[in-house]
């Protein structure tokens, strides 16, 4: 009876081990983020979404012509200490010519490295971490755009 067992969880064992078609462990050298990253940079993407449209209806600090910028994408580092929050101006602007953007761009980045902190202060009271991730805020290129823009389309 015993021996009857043991063969059934040696079998059992080999299909499960033949069904396993990724490793349970991935190594750090593949250079996906882990579900904890992907975790946290929603979780930090989410609370910037609403915290930029909070502060914008008390000061217009973090808009241009009456609307917010946009949060795109969060990234996290894998020892969740640092986060990049790629932004990007409304989409009210997109009429504009490229210089004008440009030179908006330019000074809403200005704005963002001197008064970004409040954002990152809001953020780190609704965390609620020891360690919160320290928010660097980057305008966001082509690739992002583009992304963001299939994801809003659809």
């Amino acid at each position: 009876m015993k021996g009857l067992g043991l063969t059934h969880l040696e079998q059992t064992a080999q299909d499960v081990s033949a069904k396993a078609s990724e490793p349970l462990f991935v190594s750090e050298e593949d250079g996906r983020p882990t579900v904890r990253q992907v975790k946290e940079a929603n979780r930090i993407h989410a609370i910037l979404d609403e915290c930029i449209e909070a502060f914008s209806k008390k000061d217009r600090t973090f808009s241009v012509g009456g609307d917010p910028i946009m949060i795109l994408d969060v990234e996290v580092s894998r020892d969740l200490r640092d986060a990049r929050a790629y932004w990007t101006l409304p989409f009210s602007l997109v009429q504009l010519p490229d210089h004008v953007r440009a030179e908006i761009k330019k000074r809403m980045q200005a704005i963002l490295e001197k008064r970004g902190g409040k954002l990152q202060a809001l953020v780190h009271h609704r965390l609620r971490f020891k360690y919160n991730a320290k928010l660097r805020f980057v305008p966001a290129e082509d690739d992002i755009l583009a992304t963001a823009m299939k994801d809003m389309i659809q």
